[in-house]
């Protein structure tokens, strides 16, 4: 299993295979279910186990949106992030994306979470361009909520705005996703650490 970098929930690493009712499963496996608007769904992955999923949906041409949990591309860092990324090489699923991209002329999101004085800086844009320059994908930059029981902290506003600039003058799409609820508390992965908190007092 894995666990999601902003809110601590976890997930089983193959759930696309054992999870017979979520959109990727029907995707991956019962492709004939599938109706119109197909290309209003999108799969998220991140782990080893995806690369094979991916294939199986370049495979079956559906018009069908794909998104990477990227959040780092350096593998030490990424790992320390997202433990399923112990024991494999993360380009390896840049690498199907941008397979499945080119097959069917989808755009591919990467997701990256900007947490302060962690990935953030300069030079972790700079890798990031490295590996997705010239390729048909956006990264869609989601600066980190406080969550004091992870130790993340979320970057400045100008440090944000560093980090999209160096990926626009790399020729890299890069959007930056609007918060919700982090004024009261209640955006990704507060409302878990608040409850978390509350219950330590008891």
């Amino acid at each position: 299993e894995h666990t999601c970098v902003n809110c601590n929930n976890k997930y089983k690493d193959n759930y696309v295979d054992t999870v017979p009712h979520s959109y990727t499963s029907v995707i991956t496996t019962q492709p004939t279910h599938l109706k119109e608007g197909v290309e209003t769904f999108t799969c998220s992955a991140c782990g080893d186990s995806y690369t094979k999923n991916i294939e199986k949906l370049k495979e079956q041409g559906k018009p069908i949106n794909l998104a990477i949990s990227l959040h780092a591309v350096k593998n030490d860092l990424r790992t320390e992030l997202m433990p399923v990324n112990k024991g494999f090489n993360f380009v390896d699923v840049i690498t199907a994306a941008e397979g499945y991209s080119e097959a069917g002329g989808r755009q591919v999101t990467y997701e990256y979470i900007l947490i302060k004085d962690k990935n953030d800086s300069v030079q972790d844009a700079e890798l990031l361009s490295n590996f997705l320059r010239f390729k048909h994908a956006t990264v869609n930059l989601i600066p980190a909520n406080p969550v004091p029981e992870k130790g993340f902290e979320r970057p400045s506003k100008n440090a944000i705005e560093r980090f999209v600039k160096v990926l626009q003058k790399n020729k890299v799409n890069a959007t930056v996703r609007k918060e919700m609820g982090k004024d009261i508390d209640a955006a990704c992965g507060q409302l878990r650490a608040k409850f978390a908190k509350e219950q330590g007092k008891k």
